[in-house]
């Protein structure tokens, strides 16, 4: 009889333990450091949406090389629109935020677009090798111009699904969100106010004596001088503008006799020694040349360079001096300017006014 119970226990015991082996099952771990780093959060986009995945397994995934998957499942109400368009994605993983480990393997990815209930919009990355516990991986996708990836409309619940898989069965899994607004931007304006300065440093040059011995420079101090004044003399023209197109200075003569050149208007001798090209004026000839020289940040015309190419007499109608093709902050160059006379020469105090004008291109 005894041993009859002993008999019983040992079955309640082999009963007890085969229903542990039915009840337990094995649960898939929660990916951490899950994150997506998504370049916009915009609805209805339909093109230039990029994701960078980035998660750390719980678990290691050991389907082998190049044979493991990272699946992203969106919700189910918002079919054809992370997908917008089905087919192949971009992969790369360099460059990726927070130090993350490029995601192992060839790497190829594909997105496919859920129809309906319990179907869903996916994206698959392939040829994933063996995967860490603990390491965090980073992947980046993008389109390629036939798989093209999108966004849901605002109401969505923007709650997404990454696995890592080892082409046999899923291994990690968790949750984590996007949240899609109306619109990601911030549109900012402001506006630059057109600018121009303009200055002249000496309003009052002279040639001083002018003989039929030597051509005469004019210079600040009124006494004239045998040579050119030096850099940053006579008269510096000095400009700046925030114009596109840059600036133009223009520059023209009048004598009281409302014509070019030196006139003189002492009674009974009025005399004009006659405005010519700067190279043309000589010793011992009657001739008025004005040039510019010492340019910086803008361009003498050719007509005024005193190279003796293409040069022009000032007239009483504006001509270009000097100009820029575009923005200029400090333009500058001298205006000076020579004359000669010869020994029939008239007496006499010859003046002219030069105008110069100064015109920003916006």
């Amino acid at each position: 009889m005894q041993q009859k119970k002993v008999f019983i226990i040992g079955l309640g015991i082999i009963m007890l333990i085969t229903l542990g082996v039915f009840v337990f099952k094995a649960q898939a771990a929660s990916l951490s450091t899950v994150r997506d780093y998504i370049n916009r959060n915009a609805e209805n986009l339909t093109t230039g949406v990029a994701h960078e995945i980035q998660f750390t397994p719980a678990t290691a995934v050991s389907g082998g090389a190049g044979l493991n998957k990272v699946i992203l499942v969106f919700p189910d109400a918002d079919d054809g629109k992370w997908c917008a368009t089905a087919g192949a994605l971009v992969v790369t993983a360099t460059g990726l935020k927070d130090s993350a480990t490029a995601l192992p393997g060839s790497l190829t990815a594909a997105c496919t677009k859920g129809v309906g209930a319990a179907s869903y919009d996916t994206i698959t990355i392939s040829a994933v090798d063996n995967l860490s516990a603990g390491t965090l991986y980073g992947v980046k996708l993008t389109d390629t111009g036939v798989g093209k990836l999108g966004t849901p409309a605002n109401t969505t619940t923007g709650i997404i699904t990454m696995k890592t898989n080892n082409n046999t069965i899923d291994v990690d899994s968790t949750n984590f969100i996007i949240d899609i607004i109306a619109n990601d931007q911030i549109s900012i304006s402001g506006v630059v106010d057109p600018t121009l300065t303009f200055s002249i440093s000496d309003n009052s040059i002279g040639f001083g004596a002018i003989t039929s011995a030597a051509v005469r420079y004019v210079t600040g101090d009124l006494l004239g001088s045998a040579t050119e004044a030096a850099n940053g003399s006579p008269s510096t023209v000095s400009v700046s503008t925030n114009g596109t197109g840059g600036v133009v200075v223009e520059i023209k003569d009048t004598n009281s006799n409302s014509a070019s050149g030196l006139y003189s208007s002492t009674a009974g001798v009025e005399k004009t020694i006659p405005s010519a090209a700067s190279t043309s004026v000589t010793l011992g000839n009657e001739g008025f040349g004005v040039y510019g020289k010492n340019s910086s940040n803008i361009t003498l015309s050719e007509a005024f360079d005193n190279d003796s190419t293409s040069d022009l007499a000032i007239s009483t109608t504006f001509q270009t001096i000097a100009s820029t093709s575009g923005p200029v902050d400090s333009g500058s160059f001298d205006i000076s300017a020579k004359a000669g006379v010869s020994g029939s020469t008239p007496a006499g105090n010859y003046a002219d006014t030069l105008t110069v004008v100064a015109t920003g291109k916006f």
